[in-house]
This record gives structure tokens, C-alpha cells and sequence, in this order.
């Protein structure tokens, strides 16, 4: 009887076991079919190539996926590391990703240049990680960033090959030239008008040579796209052969300040003459003309670039050619590469000092803390007993210790709560245009007691983030995962990871939107006198500015307290020479050290902005707390600066 009831139980519970079993089989049957399928190494081809832009601060990694395999579901990871280093250091930036089967899917993954990071010699690894970021296949990339072996130029001329000795030499002394430090050989291309709207064609010229051609027949988009070609960091020849007025006049009076006025034979005191002279041109500069260079030609900065002004006709036959275009490409070439059209590269320590200014009084007040326990000591000692023991009240003693106990530790944690340390903490500072055309930056300080990883997450529309500098303290780099930055980009938004390697260790980031919000204008009239700068300034913000720096052709003047509605007016009293944004930062430590903590925070968030503008010809930027929160889900932590600037 046991046995056959033991016997149908067994099959009840078999019956049970089987639907239970289907039903599940189903159900991930079901799942599966609308789920990512992860194939295994060899499903995949990867390709991928790399370009810098915004000025050289972006860079973005074309890669296209391949999938041979089922549907797949994953993240594209781009490891980046030192080469040549005396340690390593290792950062990702991944991005998800999902491709059908037998499908292609194309992805840019773009991160801010380190500062001070050679791409050219960087190392790059590819990782293919399925959506739990264990990793499938790898992929080494090499060469991803090197430089073209050509440096070309780009030529207006009604007759092109009147040009072309800038590059082709019998000798074969001429033609190498030192170009940011990499010998290359230059290359020349007649450009066409149409051409100069193209993008893929500008980014690919390094300069521009314009002699005896009619700029003004133009269209004026073509001429705007030279104009900010230059600003971007190209740089324009110009020569003063026939059209010469035409060419000075048609390109911005603001950009160019400069206009031909007259024309004469020059005899054989020439620089460049070769044989009697050259037709040599009286030239009118404005106030932003910068050096000699040889004797015979100008230069000045525009922007990131420059615009080198020959004072003859870069046809003309009597002109000393390979002497002249030797002198050009080496002069111009160590010209721009140690002017200020080039970024001011801040190191980490640099970062710490202005991070540091950043948090604000950190210091104990000695002084008074010992004043407080010497007072408490006599209080507590001899004169609460001989107050006490006066009206006859010595029992009253053991209520009088502790109350005058917790008086004092009382006004010792006054004394001291500017010596405070918080577990995380972080500063973050928006560098926007005012009229909400370019793209915002935002400058992250980040800041940890403890040496656990930490992650934060950033707006969804920001298109690069990542680390600005080389960090200190390194991680073993035969670990693909031990990551100092990993910056991700996924279904639930932008976030950056952090790991610490030590404790009270702070770290820098900088991220990109690319669409704005407008904050109102900010316009300005500005120029430059023996005095100093003179103009006006309109904030039409909305915003009351505690600093307004101004930079102007090399000087700078700071102004204090510029409200929404309000214009300044600068009287040119005052020449403070401007170099980099690292002039600010000094201002801002002596601010600190002055114990002025909040002028200093702001002069300090006011680096940054100054950094992200340098290259700029003149610029105004005011800068403002602001209760905007960059990050997200850090709450209180999180201290926001909004820098609003208007550039020319």
C-alpha cells in the first residue's frame, strides 16, 4: 500500500518536474529570441581610424563593428596607455553598441586629448565585451594617430605653378621641414573655391598661400570658412603681388588689420632679393601684430592659428625662392609652435594648486585653539575654585566642569570647522558661449578620503569625457581592467569611474556638450593702448558676474562686479601682460593666501575657463556660482561654477 502510494507521489512530482522544465524552456526560448546573442573571438572584424579636431583638445575614433555572428548586444572599449613612459597608466572609454547578424555598425568614440599625452606614440587596444563587460575579443591599434608624413599646402593663384618652388628643390637640402616637432615633407594642391567649403579638404591643408589672386571674387561663406580655418590653428600666407589690396580687404578688418599702402621697387638691400630687387610693399598694421620674421615679412596670432604677411610678391621672379621658402616653413614653424596659439599644457601638480585653492580654508587657526585651551585651563582651575569656594559653593563644582566643559569644546569645534574633511567632494566648472553657439565644456575636480572607486554620471548629450592629465600614481598596466578613468557611454547615460590608489587622492575630468543652451549676450568693444585696455563691455546675461577677466592682444585687466543689465567701461589704466591661464592661477593662490577664500575659488574656477579660451585673439568671460548640478547623484558634494565668455 506505502509502495503504490510512494508510486503515484513520485509520478505526480514527475509530471510537476516536466511542465515546470517546459515552461521554463519556453520562456527562455522567448527571452532569448529578443536578446542580444554574444558570438564567440572570431565573429568579428573591427576597423578603425582616428582624428583630432576642436583645435586639436578632441579626440575621435571611428570604428566600424563587423558581426558575422548572432545578433549582438556589447560594449567597444578603447583602452589608451603610454608608450614610452617611464611608468604606465591606463585609461578605457567604451561605448555600447549593438549589431544584427552579418551586419555592420559604424561608432565614434571621442574622449578630450591628455594634456601632455603624445597620441602619435600612445598605445590603443580595442576590447569587444559582451553586456557584462566580460571581454570577447582584442584588438591592437597601431599607428591610429600618426600624422600624415606630407604637410600640404593649399594654393590661390591665377597661376598655381608660379607657386610650386615652395616645394619642389633640385637640392635636396630643401623640402623636410620641422612641422610640431615631426619632419615632413611638404606637399602642395591648387585649391579650388569650391573646395574651401569642404570640410574633409581643410582638415587635411596645414597652410594656405594666397599671392596675385582676386580673394574678393569669393563667395563669402568661402571666405568665412579661411577665416575660421585660421582661427582653428591653419596658417595663412599672404602675399602683396597684383590683387593684393583685394586680398587685405576682402577677410574680416578684425582678423586681417592690416592694408596695403603703397608699392615701390625695393634695390638690393632686399632680404629676399636675388638678383637687384623685388617690388616691395608698405604694409599698415593694426595693434595685433606680433614679430619680424627674417626682415621682410609679418606675423600675428588669429585664434589657434596665424597670418604671416610677406611684404612682396611671393611670385615675383627676382625673388630669392628656395632661400625664402627655406626661411619661411622653419621661421613659421618654431613661430607658432612657441606662441600662444598653441594650448598651454597644465600638469597634474598645477591642477592640484588650483583644486586645492578650489577647496577653500583647509587650515587650522592654531592660534585661537590655544588661546581657548589656556583660557579653559585657568577657568577650570584655580579661578572656578576660587570663585566657587567665595560664595561658598564648592559643591557646585561638579556641575560647573561639565557645563563650562561643553562651552569650550563648543567653541573649539567653531574655531575649527574650517579644518573639515568630507568623504567626497566635488567642483565642477561650465565654460559656456553666451549667444549658445560652440560647444560647453565642463571642468570636473573630483576628491576622495577613502580609496574606494567611486563613479559619477554626467549629462546623456555630452559627446566626450575623460581625464585631463596624466595621473601621478599608476596602476599595474598588465591588468586589462584596472583602469585609472573608465568613461562609458550606454543605455543609461554618460558616467565616469574612478579608482583611487591611494587615499585624500583627487582626480580631473573634462566633458563636452555639443548643444548649448544660450545664457543672453555678452558683447564688447575692445582695443589695445600704450595705457592699457581701453573699450566697453554690455552684460546682457542674466546673470551677476562676481569677475569679468578681459583679455585683449596679449594683456589682461580683471573687473569686479558686473551685474545682468550693467556696462563697463575700461579706461585703459594698467598693463597686465597675459601669457597663459596659468597667470590666473598664481592670482588665484595669492588670493588664497590672503585668506580672501571665496574671491579665490572664483579666480580659481576662472583658470579653467581662461584655459579652455586660450587662442583666442581677445575674449571677456564672467563667471558666477551657480546651483546648476553638472553631475548627478552626488548631491551637496558637488560646488558649481558658470563661465559665460563671448570671443573674437
Amino acid at each position: 500500500m506505502l509502495e503504490k502510494r510512494g508510486r503515484k507521489q513520485g509520478f505526480f512530482f514527475g509530471k510537476v518536474w516536466s511542465a515546470l522544465m517546459t515552461f521554463l524552456l519556453i520562456v527562455t526560448t522567448c527571452v532569448s529570441a529578443g536578446m542580444p546573442v554574444h558570438a564567440g573571438d572570431e565573429d568579428y572584424d573591427v576597423e578603425a581610424t582616428g582624428k583630432l579636431t576642436d583645435g586639436g583638445k578632441t579626440a575621435n575614433v571611428v570604428v566600424s563593428l563587423t558581426n558575422h555572428g548572432d545578433n549582438f548586444g556589447g560594449y567597444l572599449r578603447l583602452c589608451v596607455s603610454d608608450r614610452y613612459g617611464h611608468n604606465d597608466y591606463l585609461n578605457g572609454y567604451e561605448c555600447y553598441v549593438a549589431v544584427a547578424e552579418e551586419e555592420t555598425d559604424t561608432v565614434t568614440i571621442s574622449f578630450p586629448v591628455i594634456e601632455g599625452m603624445d597620441l602619435e606614440n600612445a598605445k590603443f587596444e580595442l576590447q569587444i565585451l559582451n553586456e557584462k563587460k566580460t571581454p570577447l575579443q582584442y584588438e591592437k591599434l597601431y599607428h591610429l594617430f600618426d600624422a600624415d608624413a606630407s604637410a600640404h599646402i593649399g594654393i590661390l593663384c591665377d597661376d598655381p605653378s608660379a607657386l610650386d618652388y615652395l616645394v619642389n628643390y633640385n637640392s635636396s637640402s630643401y623640402g623636410y621641414y620641422s612641422y610640431n616637432n615631426n619632419d615632413r615633407k611638404w606637399e602642395s594642391q591648387a585649391l579650388m573655391p569650391s573646395e574651401l567649403t569642404d570640410e574633409i579638404t581643410l582638415t587635411t591643408i596645414s597652410m594656405i598661400v594666397i599671392d596675385d589672386y582676386d580673394v574678393s571674387s569669393l563667395k563669402k561663406e568661402e571666405i568665412t570658412a579661411i577665416e575660421e580655418w585660421v582661427k582653428e590653428g591653419g596658417i595663412l600666407v599672404i602675399g602683396t603681388g597684383e590683387n593684393g589690396d583685394e586680398t587685405f580687404d576682402a577677410f574680416d578688418p578684425q582678423m586681417m588689420e592690416a592694408s596695403l599702402a603703397s608699392r615701390s621697387p625695393y634695390d638690393d638691400y632686399s632680404y629676399y632679393a636675388s638678383s637687384g630687387y623685388i617690388a616691395f610693399s608698405d604694409i599698415n598694421y593694426g595693434s595685433s601684430y606680433v614679430q619680424n620674421m627674417a626682415r621682410d615679412a609679418r606675423m600675428k596670432t588669429v585664434g589657434r592659428g596665424g597670418i604671416v604677411l610677406a611684404q612682396f610678391a611671393l611670385t615675383d621672379p627676382d625673388l630669392d625662392r628656395p632661400y625664402f621658402a627655406g626661411d619661411l616653413f622653419n621661421t613659421t614653424s618654431s613661430f607658432f609652435s612657441t606662441a600662444n596659439i598653441k594650448n598651454y599644457v597644465f600638469t597634474e601638480s598645477e591642477l592640484e594648486k588650483v583644486f586645492g585653492v578650489m577647496q577653500g580654508q583647509a587650515k587650522l587657526n592654531a592660534g585661537l585653539l590655544t588661546a581657548i585651551v589656556v583660557i579653559y585651563v585657568i577657568l577650570v582651575g584655580p579661578i572656578l575654585y576660587l570663585v566657587l569656594k567665595k560664595f561658598d559653593k564648592r559643591e557646585k563644582i561638579w556641575y560647573a566642569v561639565p557645563i563650562m566643559s561643553f562651552v569650550f569644546v563648543l567653541l573649539v569645534f567653531i574655531a575649527s570647522r574650517g579644518f573639515s574633511v568630507r568623504n567626497r567632494m566635488f567642483e565642477t566648472i561650465r565654460v559656456a558661449k553666451a549667444d549658445g553657439t560652440g560647444q560647453e565644456a565642463d571642468y570636473i575636480f573630483g576628491f576622495s578620503a577613502s580609496q574606494k572607486p567611486w563613479t559619477v554620471t554626467l549629462d546623456d548629450e555630452m559627446t566626450t569625457a575623460g581625464p585631463i592629465v596624466l595621473q601621478d600614481n599608476y596602476l599595474d598596466s598588465g591588468a586589462e581592467d584596472q583602469f585609472h578613468c573608465l568613461t562609458s557611454r550606454s543605455t543609461k547615460g554618460v558616467q565616469i569611474q574612478y579608482r583611487p590608489t591611494q587615499v585624500f587622492e583627487a582626480a580631473y575630468f573634462k566633458s563636452r556638450r555639443p548643444n548649448p543652451d544660450e545664457y543672453g549676450a555678452l558683447e564688447y568693444e575692445l582695443e589695445l593702448k600704450r595705457s592699457g585696455i581701453t573699450g566697453t563691455i554690455n552684460n546682457d546675461t542674466e546673470y551677476d558676474f562676481d569677475y569679468v577677466l578681459v583679455v585683449c592682444d596679449g594683456y589682461y585687466q580683471i573687473i569686479p562686479d558686473l551685474e545682468s543689465g550693467d556696462q563697463y567701461t575700461l579706461s585703459g589704466y594698467g598693463r597686465n601682460s597675459y601669457s597663459n591661464a596659468g597667470d590666473l592661477a598664481v592670482y588665484a593662490r595669492k588670493l588664497y593666501d590672503q585668506e580672501d577664500y571665496r574671491s579665490a575659488k572664483l579666480m580659481a574656477a576662472l583658470t579653467m575657463a581662461a584655459h579652455e579660451l586660450q587662442g583666442e585673439g581677445s575674449f571677456v568671460v564672467g563667471i558666477t556660482t551657480s546651483k546648476e548640478k553638472i553631475l548627478q547623484g552626488v548631491g551637496n558634494s558637488e560646488e558649481s561654477f558658470l563661465c559665460v565668455y563671448a570671443a573674437k
